[in-house]
């Protein structure tokens, strides 16, 4: 649970302060006014006073060439930083991670390739 935190709200471009977040499995499950969203009794609670909330950012122009070893070393520095989506630009489409932490095949066919790199 983070507890009394600003949570920004881009859809409508405000900042929303006073909001508590229930977190479970890693997942954000309610979010809401501190007197609507209770905190449970044996929740672990986060102060979030002072402190903002945002989605996940997006890093779309990266040349990290996330493949093997470099998916363990550069994935974790962004999410740390708030990065939970990356386009790489200039790796290959093999060895990348999927969303579970798996990796994709170790090939993808030409058009598979073509479709996911044309966005």
């Amino acid at each position: 649970m983070i507890a009394h935190v600003t949570v920004v709200d881009v859809a409508k471009r405000v900042p929303v302060p006073g909001q508590n977040v229930a977190v479970r499995g890693g997942c954000i499950v309610q979010v809401g006014d501190t007197l609507a969203v209770a905190i449970p009794a044996r929740a672990e609670v986060v102060d979030g006073r002072g402190r903002f909330l945002i989605p996940g950012l997006w890093y779309v122009h990266v040349h990290a060439q996330f493949n093997g070893e470099g998916a363990r070393v550069f994935l974790p520095a962004f999410v740390a930083h708030g990065v939970t989506g990356v386009r790489d630009r200039g790796g290959s489409w093999t060895g990348c991670v999927r969303r579970d932490g798996r990796f994709w095949p170790e090939r993808w066919s030409d058009r598979a390739s073509r479709a996911a790199d044309s966005g």
